[in-house]
């Protein structure tokens, strides 16, 4: 509890931070969203939950350089995505990612606009909102993969989606199980 209380403070600081230096909506020019989550970020990759759910779905969806709309091939991802939520009620995190081109600033918020894109997706599709926590790690945390540079960078404009724990989706809200 206290971890998330510090993870809440430390985001409304760096948020009000950044938000000083800037005006508007942009800041030197580029677009400024922090994700200011409270997610749990012990989540095991070795969950059995989550092992299924990236065989039977896939766990990564992918964007265009220094763009946040779903394409068809991700929105096909996120409709497995979707089926297999439905089919297997569990709280989800989605972490939006950047490549390493930009600065950290604007990369967290395309990170969170990612993010919140596939959020929304999901939510159209029948996934409660109370469900879906999301968080932006930009460029500053890339997902560790092998290959040219250009694969690399694809690898790390996406938006992963993890299973945190099982629930029961209702009507009348959300219970744990």
């Amino acid at each position: 509890m206290l971890n998330k209380i510090n993870r809440n403070l430390l985001s409304a600081f760096l948020a009000g931070a950044l938000s000083s230096c800037c005006t508007g909506e942009k800041c030197s020019g580029r677009d400024v969203d922090l994700a200011t989550s409270d997610v749990d970020l012990s989540t095991d990759a070795n969950d059995p939950a989550n092992m299924n759910f990236i065989a039977t779905a896939g766990n990564r969806v992918f964007f265009d350089f220094d763009r946040q709309e779903l394409s068809q091939e991700s929105s096909d991802t996120l409709d497995k995505q979707a089926d297999w939520l439905i089919k297997s009620p569990h709280k989800i995190t989605v972490e939006g990612y950047c490549d390493d081109r930009g600065t950290s600033e604007y990369n967290i918020g395309l990170g969170n606009r990612r993010a919140n894109s596939v959020k929304d997706y999901l939510i159209s599709k029948g996934i409660p909102a109370g469900y879906i926590e999301v968080i932006s790690y930009g460029k500053d945390k890339p997902i560790e993969v092998m290959g040219s540079l250009s694969e690399v960078r694809r690898q790390n404009r996406v938006a992963v989606t993890v299973i945190n724990e099982s629930a029961t989706y209702s009507n009348s809200g959300i219970s744990e199980e």
